[in-house]
């Protein structure tokens, strides 16, 4: 199985509106699903059946597509090329239909998934002042500004501004700032062994720690795609 890059949501949406049904919901198994939007060629791709609207199919695929984004995001940022298998990715999202995860192992060549993985465990992050536009208005309380944020806790004031919320601080007796999204640049980096990518709620970690077994494959692999090719 594997999403191709062409078949954006509007298509998708196109192509199953021409589906047998009146009322937007697709009867039958996933196999027959994907095999109509060309995403599956065997009854062996996908094993179990159930009734799936357009909506859910929507939703699904496009969490899909994003975790198979980020997960290339992240390997091009630790520089593995996609031949290379690695053994671990974690998601962030609890969630995920067992055919989606085979779909993201397929793609990203990664030999597990774990879903619902604290992040915070796997990245490091950092918290600077947005210059630009805090330096205008409160250009003489930056060194105020950068002391302030280095007595928080860069992990919950990451997630406080990531949820839309701000923090506020006292820049002196009567001038106070609250931090948000808007005026901070909040930058995570995996930690020592892993690559981290993210947008919004979703965040991926891919292992990238090659054992000498991974290492054989990956090769194994190059010297197959050069001799087909």
């Amino acid at each position: 199985m594997s999403i191709k890059e062409d078949i954006s949501m509007e298509k998708i949406s196109e192509l199953l509106k021409k589906a047998p049904t009146d009322d937007g919901t697709f009867y039958g198994s996933l196999y027959d699903l994907y095999v109509f939007i060309g995403l599956a060629k065997s009854a062996d791709d996908i094993k179990n059946g159930r009734t799936i609207t357009l909506e859910e199919l929507e939703k699904e695929m496009d969490l899909a597509y994003k975790i198979v984004k980020l997960g290339r995001s992240a390997r091009n940022a630790a520089n593995i090329k996609n031949r290379q298998p690695l053994s671990e990715m974690l998601i962030s999202v609890g969630t995920l239909p067992e055919y989606y995860g085979d779909i993201v192992k397929d793609e990203l060549n990664v030999k597990e998934v774990v879903l619902g993985a604290d992040m915070s465990k796997y990245v490091d992050f950092e918290i600077k002042p947005n210059l630009p536009v805090l330096g205008k208005t409160y250009g003489r309380y930056i060194p105020k500004i950068k002391e302030e944020l280095a007595k928080c806790n860069p992990l919950d004031l990451a997630n406080t501004v990531k949820s839309g919320k701000g923090y506020v601080i006292m820049l002196d007796e009567d001038t106070e700032l609250e931090l948000n999204s808007d005026n901070l640049l909040v930058m995570m980096q995996g930690k020592e062994g892993y690559s981290f990518a993210g947008e919004g709620e979703i965040g991926v970690m891919l292992d990238t720690t090659i054992t000498k077994e991974l290492k054989e494959e990956g090769y194994l692999r190059e010297v197959l795609s050069k001799v087909q090719n």
